[in-house]
């Protein structure tokens, strides 16, 4: 906004106005005697600031902003001025939302170095043992190399992990099964 000559009391309202809404409180104007912007402020609080961050502004930013150049003696309009505080409103809501799915998608970036390493070890050990016992079924589990597997996302490992130990799980539970049907037949 500096950079297009806004006035500063705009400026002001528009970073309270949008920092009260961001964090739920109730914005505290400084006082202006600059023409219109207390009817703008005014007007904005009614809408609501959402609108404004999303493009939804009153036509009375412009007039204000307006008031301004022609007090400088610019050439520039209000309108004009308005297009590009939208476009860098829109350009601010993108980058969030860029932040948030790069967070949400590269979890990776937060788990702790311990928490990987240990996590890594899990998978040697399990890589270690191998097919063992396992059905053939289960193979398909061991099929790349260990190399590949611990260069996997951090999710990816997990889910390798669980899918090994439900296999092993399964496993001892049909060996268990065989074993029982085995003895009743012996003792019959």
């Amino acid at each position: 906004m500096i950079k297009v000559n806004t006035q500063h009391q705009i400026v002001a309202a528009v970073i309270e106005g949008l920092s009260s809404w961001r964090a739920s409180n109730k914005a505290e104007y400084q006082p202006t005697s600059f023409p219109g912007l207390l009817l703008a402020i005014q007007q904005q609080n009614i809408m609501g600031w959402h609108l404004f961050f999303e493009g939804w502004m009153s036509s009375k930013w412009a007039e204000t902003q307006q008031a301004y150049y022609e007090w400088l003696g610019m050439r520039r309009t209000g309108h004009r001025w308005v297009q590009a505080l939208i476009k860098k409103l829109w350009q601010t809501a993108w980058d969030l939302w860029e932040h948030r799915n790069s967070i949400l998608h590269h979890q990776d970036s937060f788990i702790s170095i311990e928490a990987a390493e240990t996590l890594n070890e899990m998978v040697r050990n399990e890589f270690d043992i191998g097919v063992g016992a396992l059905p053939t079924l289960d193979h398909y589990l061991f099929g790349g190399t260990l190399y590949d597997l611990l260069n996997k996302p951090h999710a990816h490992k997990q889910l390798w992990l669980s899918r090994v130990e439900t296999a092993w799980k399964s496993q001892h539970l049909t060996l268990q099964s065989t074993l029982h049907q085995e003895r009743c037949l012996l003792r019959s």
